[in-house]
C-alpha cells in the first residue's frame, strides 16, 4: 500500500512526493473487517468502483450508543459497471448504513452527467440523498465534487439536493463539503 501512495506522488505525475508532507504517516492494509482506532470502532464495506474501494462506518469503541459516521467515497450507486459485489449488495450496504447519524457520500455527478460517465464508480446528488433517506441518515454531507463544478455550481447542487430530498418527505439535512469544513456530531 505504501509502494502505491509513493507511486502516486511521485514528482513525475505529482509535485509534492510523500516523504515532504509534515504528517506522521502509517500505512495499514484493511480489507472487509471491524477493528479500533483510539476511540472508534471502524466498520468496512466493499464500493462499487474499479479495483477495490472500501467504505467505512465509524462508531465510539465503548459501547452505550453515541455518534456514528459514515465515509463513502468512489461508489457508483446506480446502474453501470462491472463490479464484485453480490445481488444483494444494494439492501446490505442499506442495511450497513442504517441509522447512521452523518453519511459522507459520493455525489460527483449531476444526473445529466452521469449518462456520460457509467462505469466511473460515481455518483449523483440524487442518488446520494435516496441512499441517505432509505438508511434513516440523519445528515449528508455530498462529497467528491466534479472538479469542473466552481462554487455557484455547487451551490446549485445543493439546493437542488435538499429540494430533492424534502419532496421525499424526509428531514434530511443536505450540505456540501467544502474545504475546512467542521461538522459537530
Amino acid at each position: 500500500m505504501e509502494a502505491i501512495l509513493r507511486q502516486q506522488m511521485d514528482p513525475a505525475v505529482f509535485p509534492v512526493p510523500l516523504d515532504a508532507l509534515s504528517a506522521q504517516l502509517t500505512v495499514q492494509q484493511v480489507d472487509m473487517e471491524e477493528f479500533s482506532i483510539g476511540e472508534f470502532r471502524v466498520r468496512t464495506t466493499k464500493l462499487r468502483h474499479p479495483g477495490t474501494t472500501l467504505g467505512f462506518r465509524l462508531a465510539p469503541a465503548k459501547g452505550g450508543g453515541g455518534p456514528t459516521m459514515a465515509y463513502v467515497t468512489d461508489n457508483e450507486l446506480g446502474g453501470g459497471g462491472h463490479y464484485d459485489v453480490s445481488a444483494s449488495w444494494r439492501h446490505d450496504f442499506v442495511t450497513f448504513l442504517k441509522g447512521v447519524d452523518l453519511l459522507i457520500h459520493d455525489a460527483m455527478y449531476t444526473p445529466k452527467e452521469l449518462e456520460q460517465h457509467r462505469g466511473w464508480g460515481h455518483s449523483t446528488y440524487e442518488e446520494a440523498v435516496t441512499l441517505a433517506l432509505d438508511a434513516g441518515a440523519k445528515q449528508l454531507v455530498l462529497f467528491h465534487h466534479e472538479p469542473e463544478h466552481g462554487d455557484e455550481a455547487m451551490d446549485g447542487l445543493v439546493a437542488a439536493a435538499r429540494k430533492y430530498a424534502k419532496a421525499r418527505g424526509g428531514s434530511l439535512e443536505v450540505d456540501a463539503a467544502k474545504e475546512g469544513m467542521k461538522v459537530a456530531l
